[in-house]
């Protein structure tokens, strides 16, 4: 599987999300890449964190906006089980280049009004990534939600309205969040007992579902 998270906005919590997902596959015993194609390179900065601390963790590699082509991702995507590019908080060339790539999207959006708003934007990068590549499936993930606001109850509310596949599995504005990247670890291994840890293990068992949805529609197509 790839994996690519793409955003307009920047501070939804997409890269904490990317490497805690690639993490998660990690701790389950799956070989793990993560392509860092976000100048801020917070995926590397984890990776070496973990490396310093003695600790496992997924390999990493920076790679931009040519790494659709057939003799870069693809190929070395082959040595994986899966891949989770974590793009950047903009919308352009690279994130295009990670959808041309991906088998999955996944969509980070916050709960604001403003937030919301803006993922018609990224949904058209998507859907302008499935002419060549029309087997991509693609799913908003809430971010940082606060559930006990009136906002946070009805952040779903417009998504489906507007006919977007959103995800059971949300995250909520939690200290784990925001401190499992500086211990160099994916939120469900800095606290494995915290609710965060819930959250992110319910977001990848959704995405592995959908790779079998992926599966199941290429067996189908011949």
């Amino acid at each position: 599987m790839i994996l690519s998270l793409v955003s307009q906005k920047g501070g939804v919590g997409k890269s904490t999300l990317a490497i805690s997902i690639a993490w998660e596959l990690f701790s389950r015993g799956r070989k793990v890449l993560i392509v860092d194609s976000d100048p801020q390179g917070t995926a590397r900065e984890t990776v070496e964190i973990a490396k310093e601390a003695g600790d496992a963790s997924p390999s990493v590699v920076a790679m931009g906006k040519e790494m659709w082509r057939a003799d870069q991702l693809p190929l070395i995507a082959k040595s994986f089980d899966d891949v989770v590019i974590d793009t950047p908080g903009r919308l352009g060339d690279v994130q295009r280049g990670a959808l041309m790539a991906s088998d999955i999207a996944l969509i980070p959006i916050g709960q604001s009004a403003a937030e919301v708003w803006t993922v018609t934007t990224t949904v058209k990068l998507i859907e302008e990534a499935k002419m060549p590549h029309p087997s991509l499936l693609s799913a908003v993930v809430l971010t940082r939600r606060k559930p006990r606001t009136a906002i946070g109850k009805q952040a779903r509310e417009p998504l489906h309205g507007a006919g977007l596949t959103v995800l059971h599995g949300e995250t909520t504005d939690r200290m784990a969040w925001q401190e499992c990247l500086g211990a160099g670890k994916g939120v469900a291994q800095y606290a494995p007992k915290d609710a965060a840890a819930k959250e992110l293990r319910t977001i990848v068992d959704e995405v592995l579902g959908m790779t079998n949805q992926l599966n199941r529609k290429k067996v189908s197509n011949g």
